[in-house]
């Protein structure tokens, strides 16, 4: 099992990536400092690649533990949530931005969506061809078509802030500290 941080600093940002073989004795394999992750967001590891915020999305290739690099770079993305699904790079935060990822050395955005609903994204979580975003409300996105995203549903839950899912639910957490269970199996 390994474990992938990242922790800020005044001249940039260090990812580690740390093996946990042994969890009484974690060891640091290999570091990464660059200042474009320095005021880093998020954060998706997905395969052999880091997906990160920060001042703009940076993607790192994790493949050699040792030598974190940098492959590619999406500069003038504002986010504060990342999700990556497939060849697609999810981004919330003024609104929903699509970025293809197939070819991690030329990340491209293909889409996006803005509403007043997820004009201020917290949160998202990607499943099949619905993104769940945390904004006002939780606000339910058709991505089945990755270039045209559309809004199908807007659920009353106040203040979401925390948004992630997993066996035919959707987990949502709002600022009062209330969790909300949403059913989506039949969304899938």
């Amino acid at each position: 099992m390994r474990v992938y941080k990242d922790r800020g600093t005044k001249i940039g940002a260090l990812v580690s990536k740390s093996s946990v073989t042994d969890p009484s004795n974690p060891t640091v394999i290999g570091t990464l400092l660059t200042k474009e992750i320095k005021k880093a967001k998020g954060l998706f590891v997905s395969n052999n690649y880091a997906y990160i915020i920060g001042e703009g999305l940076t993607i790192v290739d994790v493949s050699n533990p040792a030598s974190p690099q940098v492959v590619g770079r999406l500069v003038g993305t504002k986010a504060i949530a990342i999700y990556v699904s497939g060849s697609y790079a999810y981004l919330a935060g003024k609104g929903l931005i699509v970025v293809y990822v197939s070819n991690p050395s030329n990340p491209q955005v293909v889409g996006n969506l803005m509403t007043k609903e997820i004009k201020k994204a917290k949160a998202l979580y990607i499943s099949g061809d619905y993104a769940y975003i945390a904004g006002k409300g939780l606000a339910v996105v058709d991505v089945s078509d990755s270039t045209t995203p559309r809004t199908k549903d807007l659920l009353p839950i106040q203040k979401p802030s925390k948004v992630w899912g997993g066996g035919g639910f959707v987990y949502v957490v709002d600022k009062t500290g209330k969790l909300t269970v949403v059913d989506v199996s039949m969304c899938q």
